[in-house]
């Protein structure tokens, strides 16, 4: 059976006949699909068998061939048509262009021609074939790796690492169109009891969740995961409504009983900013949401055990007001401001008149605060209490000293610290940074969380002071390193399969590499590698 098929719609029987039997239809890879004596016949034939071309007179009894090729074309735009006619009409001509018609023959018929015309059309509609294929798999790619696109994008949003004309542009890289909605970052600190592997956890959460969004009319714009070996994986949601004004705070109770389904997680706090009605406001957003996430832990208001009301579950203003006072301190390694704002500190917690309960509570503020401000400098203030559960855990008069004085010590060494990492940040950091990245790119592992924790920064951090080094994110600069590579492979070892090429590059995933491949050079790497031979 051929690949190709024709109708031939043609009065006259002699000519029809003719045309059918003097082409080598075999040798073109096609096959009449039939003949018909005038349109009527002709628009019946196409309906039944859907050619890929259409030979056809313009004048016939029973029906004309214009609109013939009318109709055809209606139902059938990607029909070929060439024009048989008696006619040397430059009327006919013109109205045939219109309607799209690929060629146009004069009687007698010069067979040879002909059969060079429909060649030619066989191969316009193989090259057609052959893209819609590639488009197809381009799709395909693009819809199995979009929400990996989209999690990056958001998550450099909530860095802080993008903003103005590059957000619209990457946006519509995604095509990403929910634009008119009010977005939310959420965050749970959690603990995971067995190994699994993230995209198991990933459906079994959405599935969890999915009551839940749809009680609270939300949608899921991004999920992902940031390990953190101190306390706790932090599972990161972005939220979205196309509603304003929610009070999410009473929608934290829905999201434990959700969590209480999973056996393999456990809920240590949850967290969330405000309502950010611009892309810009991510970041503040997000800030605010790890906030409220080490408060809610550390007091325990939505812990998995407690009793707290949902009316408990917001974060006290001075809070903020009190992250934004050491953020500036510690920015500024101002040592004398921070001895005179702790000394209040200490008068309060020596104070025997204020019972254990308000100076527990003095310290865990206090502590959420130098957390918060330390995560927005890229200090990872948690690996300086590893034991501070344990403090809180059993609170007394030594501990609450024993705490205050740790805080402090902390605060200091951050100061210390802040001193130390500005005189050696920017570009020798970073490029720091690059040489790490450069030895590990073949590593499908690698990502902004393993980076930023080898230069002892937090991820956040770490993406700003990339970009504004390097004048590129993190992941573009590893993506090019890649591709480059793949592009050496391709070239040099003409034999190794392109799954092979995917792995030795660094991607896990020889489709998402054939996505990324395509986005950045416009041709599949089975293609670039045949242009290559092509030269």
């Amino acid at each position: 059976m051929a690949d190709f098929s024709v109708v031939i719609a043609e009065d006259e029987k002699l000519i029809r006949n003719g045309i059918m039997k003097s082409i080598d239809w075999k040798a073109l890879n096609a096959e009449v699909a039939g003949l018909a004596k005038n349109g009527i016949e002709a628009i019946k034939l196409i309906n039944e068998h859907s050619p890929d071309i259409l030979l056809t007179d313009v004048k016939m009894a029973g029906g004309n061939g214009l609109d013939l090729i009318k109709n055809a074309k209606i139902h059938y735009p990607d029909l070929k048509i060439v024009i048989i006619s008696g006619f040397n009409s430059f009327e006919y001509a013109q109205q045939a262009i219109k309607l799209g018609v690929k060629d146009y023959i004069l009687k007698p018929i010069d067979i040879e021609k002909l059969s060079k015309i429909i060649e030619n059309l066989v191969e316009e509609i193989e090259l057609e074939r052959t893209e819609r294929k590639d488009i197809e798999k381009f799709e395909n790619f693009y819809n199995e790796n979009r929400q990996l696109l989209l999690n990056e994008l958001f998550r450099d949003l909530m860095f802080g690492v993008i903003s103005g004309q590059e957000i619209e542009e990457k946006f519509k890289l995604c095509n990403y169109e929910n634009r008119n909605c009010s977005y939310i970052p959420m965050i749970l600190y959690t603990e995971i009891k067995n190994p699994i592997e993230w995209g198991s956890l990933k459906s079994e959460l959405v599935k969890a969740f999915n009551a839940v969004l749809e009680k609270w009319q939300l949608k899921i714009e991004c999920l992902f995961l940031l390990p953190n070996e101190v306390f706790y994986t932090d599972i990161t949601f972005v939220l979205s409504s196309t509603e304003s004004g929610r009070e999410f705070n009473k929608m934290i109770p829905d999201i434990k009983s959700a969590i209480e389904q999973l056996s393999e997680v456990t809920l240590l706090a949850i967290g969330y900013g405000e309502i950010a009605d611009r892309m810009e406001d991510l970041s503040f957003s997000y800030q605010m949401a790890r906030t409220h996430a080490m408060f809610s832990m550390i007091s325990g208001l939505n812990s998995k055990d407690s009793s707290a009301d949902s009316s408990e579950f917001g974060l006290p203003m001075n809070i903020y007001e009190t992250t934004r006072l050491l953020h500036d301190i510690f920015e500024q390694r101002d040592g004398p401001r921070f001895a005179e704002f702790f000394i209040t500190i200490e008068k309060e917690i020596a104070d025997e008149t204020v019972d254990l309960t308000q100076k527990r509570t003095i310290l865990r503020n206090l502590f959420v605060c130098v957390l918060s401000a330390g995560d927005e400098l890229g200090i990872p203030v948690r690996e300086f209490f590893p034991d501070l559960m344990a403090l809180f855990r059993y609170i007394n008069l030594k501990t609450i000293t024993e705490l205050s004085t740790k805080i402090k010590w902390a605060c200091e060494t951050i100061i210390s610290q802040q001193q130390t990492r500005q005189e050696r940040a920017g570009k020798d950091l970073m490029e720091k940074a690059k040489s790490f990245i450069i030895d590990n790119h073949s590593d499908p592992l690698l990502s902004l969380e393993t980076v930023s924790s080898h230069l002892s920064l937090t991820p956040a951090y770490f993406s700003k002071l990339y970009k504004t080094a390097h004048g590129v994110s993190y992941i573009e600069t590893l993506t090019k390193l890649r591709l480059e590579k793949a592009v050496g492979y391709l070239i040099n070892n003409p034999e190794m399969k392109i799954s092979a090429i995917s792995a030795h590059v660094g991607y896990s995933s020889p489709s998402y590499f054939n996505y990324i491949f395509k986005k950045n050079f416009g041709i599949a790497p089975k293609d670039y590698r045949g242009e290559y031979k092509q030269e």
